[in-house]
């Protein structure tokens, strides 16, 4: 694969670097509590891939949080930073965050995922759809 095709990302220290493969699946807002306090930040934007387009590297450096039956989140032992997000409602897919990706890459959010769920204290306006719901993807 050709460096276009390659998105690099790590974590501040740069002890956890991952690599993606493109295209990617889908590129997202999160809105959804779990997020929030997670990242101390009113939204978590991710970028969701298909595992097998993947590669992680200081895997060592890599402590995972079982945040929920479901789902777990990975973060580096030395800085803190919170990067990946896998669950076994997409087991085939790792989400990792767009912040920590190095470099300008075109991937753009496309939808606000739990948005039933955001914070009133954190205005924006933008044309990014709407969804909330149960799943998160149902339209509000």
């Amino acid at each position: 694969m050709s460096d276009a095709e390659r998105i690099i990302g790590q974590c501040i220290c740069g002890a956890v670097k991952f690599l993606v493969y493109t295209p990617v699946k889908f590129c997202v807002h999160c809105h959804c509590q779990s997020c929030r306090a997670m990242h101390g930040a009113p939204i978590v934007t991710w970028i969701g891939v298909p595992y097998e387009n993947f590669k992680l590297a200081g895997r060592e450096h890599l402590k995972w949080y079982t945040c929920s039956e479901q789902a777990k989140r990975g973060f580096c032992i030395h800085c803190g930073t919170p990067l990946i997000f896998r669950s076994i409602v997409w087991p085939d897919d790792v989400h990792v965050t767009r912040a920590s990706i190095i470099g300008k890459v075109a991937i753009m959010p496309r939808f606000h995922i739990h948005f039933e769920q955001h914070v009133d204290w954190f205005e924006f306006e933008d044309s990014v759809p709407r969804l909330g719901g149960k799943s998160g993807r149902e339209p509000l």
